[in-house]
């Protein structure tokens, strides 16, 4: 697999996160929404503050369980990007991605197209 093939794959992930608040309810939706701006902006310290505050607000924000991932894969912390993509899977989250570059994928078919591009 290639390195743009897994930076893409990624990307595709994180540009969901723009849609957060859809099924998130509240406070926690709105963090999710501002970790995605981290995101793009390659702060994925703060991306990762944030979401961890909307996922105590709210811990089946799916949204958020996937962008944690994909910070956690961002800076090579396979393992816990791999847990937080497991939470999607395990909790069938299945919740479109509004994205047009997520084309209507499902959260858990995105997680787990992540996990089979996490290296062994």
């Amino acid at each position: 697999m290639t390195a743009e093939r897994l930076c893409m794959a990624m990307l595709a992930v994180g540009l969901l996160c723009g849609c957060a608040s859809t099924g998130t309810g509240g406070k926690s939706g709105s963090l999710s929404d501002q970790a995605f701006l981290a995101i793009e902006n390659e702060n994925y310290e703060k991306a990762q503050g944030l979401l961890e505050k909307a996922l105590e607000e709210n811990p089946k924000n799916a949204y958020a369980w996937l962008n944690l991932g994909v910070v956690h894969q961002k800076q090579e912390r396979y393992e816990q990007a791999r847990e937080c993509y497991l939470k999607v899977v395990e909790h069938a989250w299945d919740e479109k991605g509004g994205n047009r570059k997520a084309k209507g994928k499902s959260l858990v078919r995105i997680a787990r197209q992540n996990l089979e591009l996490m290296p062994d």
